[in-house]
This record gives structure tokens, sequence and C-alpha cells, in this order.
């Protein structure tokens, strides 16, 4: 949950780098996707590492893990204690942070019918989306068309994408003439499959600059986290940060 941790490990979690392999190099990938490769053995710490960031500390060349704190056993250690949910593994927590979205986009689906939609959440890695009854099903690939979003300062993109699961279905009585008509929508979970690298940089930077608003804030105010006291006040500033990961 990133409201228990720390500045500094907003900081980590709020960042985003490339992985050298050789002459080849790989990325944007989040932080957390990092952590989740060096679990799985799938890089070591001897891997050549950079940030995303032209601004941030480790950007601009090439640098070993060993000599970055954020990937020291001690600090990955600490990191988990507060942001993997007890008994859950390491691989299976989210990649991404979510932001609120609360924007229109339109869906195309598998069978090439275009429908408008409801984006509620956004993050690098996938959507939550708001369709009318039967338009989608578990499982089914869509290409979905976001727009522009000023809040947000991201710009418009496609991305195709895969639905994971069905998460809620809503009834709403709409009146129209006197009449009144029941609306059934579902809200679907969908995850990102095909994103081209400069969508996800743009995504990673959008939504994780809101976790580094968390990070000022609470140094701002002198506190090692923010308890629910302080949230509402946090939520009203920044309304755009979904804080549960």
């Amino acid at each position: 949950m990133l409201l228990q941790l720390k500045p500094k490990e907003l900081d980590a979690v709020s960042s985003y780098w490339y992985i050298k392999f050789g002459s080849h190099w790989a990325g944007p990938v989040s932080y957390i996707e990092v952590i989740q490769m060096l679990k799985s053995k799938k890089i070591s710490r001897q891997a050549l590492v950079r940030e995303g960031d032209s601004k941030a500390k480790y950007s601009g060349k090439w640098y070993p893990m060993t000599e970055i704190e954020e990937f020291s056993v001690r600090f990955i250690d600490d990191f988990s204690k507060y942001y993997v949910p007890t008994g859950r593994p390491f691989h299976q927590i989210r990649k991404f942070v979510r932001v609120v979205h609360n924007a229109e986009c339109l869906v195309v689906n598998s069978d090439g019918k275009v429908v408008k939609s409801f984006c509620s959440e956004l993050s690098a890695g996938g959507a939550k989306l708001t369709l009318p009854a039967e338009t989608l099903a578990e499982g089914q690939t869509l290409m979905i068309h976001f727009y522009y979003n000023k809040l947000l300062k991201l710009k418009s993109f496609k991305a195709k994408a895969r639905t994971l699961r069905l998460t809620e279905i809503r009834f709403e009585d709409e009146e129209n003439d006197g009449k009144k008509k029941s609306n059934v929508s579902e809200v679907f979970a969908v995850e990102f499959i095909d994103l081209k690298p400069r969508h996800k940089k743009m995504l990673l930077k959008g939504t994780q600059v809101k976790i580094k608003s968390l990070a000022t804030y609470l140094r701002q105010h002198k506190k090692s986290t923010v308890g629910v006291v302080e949230l509402s006040e946090f939520s009203k500033k920044y309304p755009h940060l979904v804080l549960n990961p």
C-alpha cells in the first residue's frame, strides 16, 4: 500500500528504468518490474541500468545495480514489507500504480464493433473500462483509443489489450421523456499487450509524477507516512492518485 511507504521508498517506486543486455537494452520498465526480474533471477545485480527521467540521479549513463541503494538487498527487503500484501508472492503484485483517469475512450472489440467506453483508472500496464453489457467477454482481445487528457498531460494514443476479468456489473435507471429505462453496464479490468515503448514511457511519467506528489507532501509535512486523517486532505490536493497499487 503506497500510504505505508516513506518518501525515499516512494521516490523509488515512482522511478522507471532501462536495462542493458550486452549490446542491447530494454525498457522503459517500472521499479517494480526491475525488482520482479531480480527476484525471478531474470537479471542479476551485476546488470547495468539507467533511469528514464533525464533529471534523475542515475540517468545519462549506465550504472551497475550494485552501486544503487534502491536495488540493494536491505532496501528491497524493507520496501517489500510494506508494499507487498501479506501472503502474496512478489511476482503476483501489481507492476504499475494506477491513477484516476475518468475520461471517455473508444473500444474496438474482436468483431470489429466500435463502442464508446469510460476509463475510470489507467496505468502503464492496463485500464479499468465501463461498457454497455455484453460488449466484451473475458479473455477477448481489443483495441482501445484514448483521447488527449489535459489534467494528466497524456497525449492521445491507442493500445492493443486483453480483457482479464469482469470486476463489476452496474444497474442504472435513466429517465427520458418521463419514462424510466434501465441500463446495465459492465466494468472490465484490461491488460495492455502491445503498447509502444514511447506510449509506455508517457504513461509511466504521467502516473509516477503523482506518486512524487505524495513523497513531496510527506516531506513538506515532516511525516514518515501519511495516515487516514490526512488522507482526505491529500486526496483533495491530488485527486488523480489512486493510493492502492
